[in-house]
C-alpha cells in the first residue's frame, strides 16, 4: 500500500509539486511584494486563486494517493481562498493588516496539518 501510495503522491514528484504548490506559493509572495504596483483588488484575486489552486491540488492528491496531510490541508486552503476574498475585498474587516493575518494564518494552519502525519503515518489506508 505505502509504496503504491508514494508513487502516486504528487507531493513527492518535483514537477507536480512545483506546478501544484511551488508556483502558487511563489506567485503569492510575488503578488504581496508587488502590491504597490498592482491594484489591491488584483492582488487579492491572485492570492485567493492561488489558495484555491493549491486546495484543489491537495484534494486531488488526497484522492489519488490517500495523503493524510492533503485531506486536511485541502479544505484549509479552500477556506483560506474564501477568507482572502472576504477580507481583501473588505466584506469582513480584520483591520489594516487583515489580509496579512489571513495569509500567514493559512500557511500556519497548513504547516500544522503535517502533525497528524507524524502521529498516524503519511497515508490513510483505503
Amino acid at each position: 500500500m505505502t509504496e503504491q501510495s508514494e508513487r502516486r503522491d504528487l507531493l513527492r514528484q518535483p514537477v507536480s509539486f512545483m506546478i501544484a504548490w511551488g508556483a502558487p506559493i511563489a506567485i503569492i509572495i510575488a503578488a504581496n511584494s508587488m502590491h504597490m504596483l498592482l491594484p489591491f483588488k488584483a492582488v487579492v484575486v491572485v492570492i485567493a486563486t492561488c489558495f484555491a489552486w493549491m486546495g484543489t491540488a491537495c484534494l486531488a492528491n488526497a484522492k489519488r494517493c490517500g495523503r493524510l496531510h492533503c485531506f486536511l490541508s485541502g479544505p484549509v486552503l479552500l477556506a483560506s481562498a474564501v477568507a482572502v476574498l472576504l477580507v481583501g475585498l473588505r466584506i469582513v474587516s480584520l483591520g489594516e493588516s487583515g489580509l496579512i493575518y489571513v495569509v500567514w494564518g493559512a500557511f500556519g494552519l497548513v504547516v500544522l496539518t503535517f502533525i497528524p502525519e507524524m502521529l498516524r503515518g503519511r497515508y490513510v489506508r483505503r
